[in-house]
């Protein structure tokens, strides 16, 4: 008898998972190796392809081939030639289907505008310019690919969901689609250090490794995200003395002009998607209590969450906190994003220890609000913002901050 172990044997899901593994393997080699950048190009693309394929040919196994012209004159093929004869869809028409109800039996995949971007950049400009290369010199560094296929992890997970039998959930198929976040986190966060001497680099090194790890804990597109040092101890505005780091929209190009501050700059050389900026000043860059630091970046990361899920809420809360003259830990929005950084970085670091320095550090009304469960910061901004709507709308006539101004007229309570 043979030893199977001897041949390659192949079917769509063995092809499929086989793809991913090399996907994960190849990105993993990144860093020592750059040339592993094309080979997880490839693989990532083949795996993608793969599961959409296999999520389609669950649905109906025609609808993966291409439709052929029917030709009366022509001999009638046998079924093996019937079958040779038949066309694989193409990766963005596989994509297409992936998105039509009527091919998916009315549960098909929904995409923001940036995944339907990310799959055409990958198809066009990433694999097919590798896969078919012309004679030139071509060059990419690891954040560019990675922050093209991180938004399509959203896809192959769809697709692995509808797919993945017991065997390759078994086998790890989730696990590895979960290091290659990772991953991919670790290369596609952009920052800005422009400003830092070589030896001054060790500390933002230190500091945008434990942001990475941060970032797996919170649902951000790392896409629109710019994490910028701050070449300064801290802000010279005396209402923010205290502040270490902060998160803001892009938008609020005043901010830009700053002292120690020349965003405007980074933030249209880097990439023109950045939406959401984080602050770090010097004084947390240069932090070594990796808890204090931890907590303080987890706090900013939860507002740019929120920033991204509840745009409109974070914008009321800026304003009621501009009208009241209180500080983000006395809004919902701040109470929120304590309770979340507690509970990411008792992940990472001894509770008990995360629990100390809090008691330390914190005022016991921080305290006590940061352990309320089951908070829901949304509704308590509804609350707050019916009970100080007319006099906020007077605030947003009277005012003549540009800030608090353009969410006023973002929430069209002034024209």
């Amino acid at each position: 008898m043979s030893d199977i172990s001897k041949y390659l044997v192949l079917n769509e899901e063995r092809n499929a998972f086989d793809y991913l593994k090399h996907a994960n393997l190849f990105l993993s080699q990144v860093e020592k190796d750059i040339f592993s950048l094309k080979w997880f190009i490839i693989a990532f693309h083949s795996a993608l392809y793969s599961y959409m394929l296999l999520a389609l040919q669950k649905v109906d196994a025609e609808q993966i081939y291409q439709k052929q012209k029917t030709n009366n004159n022509q001999k009638k093929k046998t079924p093996m030639e019937e079958f040779e004869s038949k066309r694989i869809l193409k990766f963005l028409t596989a994509y297409e289907l992936l998105k039509n109800e009527k091919n998916m039996a009315n549960a098909p995949y929904m995409p923001n505008n940036m995944q339907d971007i990310c799959m055409t950049t990958l198809n066009d400009e990433l694999r097919n310019q590798i896969i078919h290369f012309k004679p030139m010199v071509l060059g990419y560094e690891a954040w560019y690919p990675a922050r093209v296929t991180l938004p399509l992890l959203d896809v192959l997970e769809f697709c692995i969901k509808k797919t993945a039998t017991a065997a390759y959930q078994k086998y790890g198929v989730y696990r590895i689609l979960r290091k290659i976040k990772k991953l991919l986190i670790k290369h596609a966060v952009i920052y800005s250090t422009r400003e830092y001497l070589p030896e001054q680099l060790s500390d933002v090194n230190n500091t945008m490794a434990l942001v990475k790890k941060l970032l797996n804990h919170f649902d951000i597109p790392i896409n629109n995200l710019l994490i910028y040092f701050a070449r300064t101890d801290q802000p010279t505005r005396e209402e923010y003395k205290k502040t270490r780091a902060f998160a803001f929209f892009a938008e609020d190009k005043e901010i830009f002009s700053y002292p120690g501050l020349h965003i405007s700059e980074a933030a249209i050389d880097v990439n023109e998607e950045i939406k959401y900026i984080i602050v770090i000043y010097d004084k947390l860059n240069q932090e070594k209590n990796q808890i204090k630091k931890a907590v303080i970046l987890s706090h900013e990361l939860a507002h740019i969450s929120q920033f991204v899920q509840n745009e409109n809420y974070s914008r009321k809360n800026s304003l009621l906190g501009s009208y009241l003259g209180k500080p983000c830990q006395d809004l919902p929005n701040g109470i929120d994003a304590d309770i979340a950084a507690i509970s990411v970085v008792k992940k990472l670091f001894n509770r008990t220890q995360v629990s100390n320095f809090i008691q330390s550090t914190w005022n016991n009304t921080r305290i006590s609000n940061a352990t309320i469960r089951n908070y829901d910061w949304l509704k308590e901004t509804d609350l707050l913002w019916r009970q100080r709507k007319t006099a906020i709308e007077t605030f947003c006539k009277t005012t003549n901050d540009s800030i608090p101004k353009r969410n006023c007229k973002k929430l069209k309570l002034i024209p």
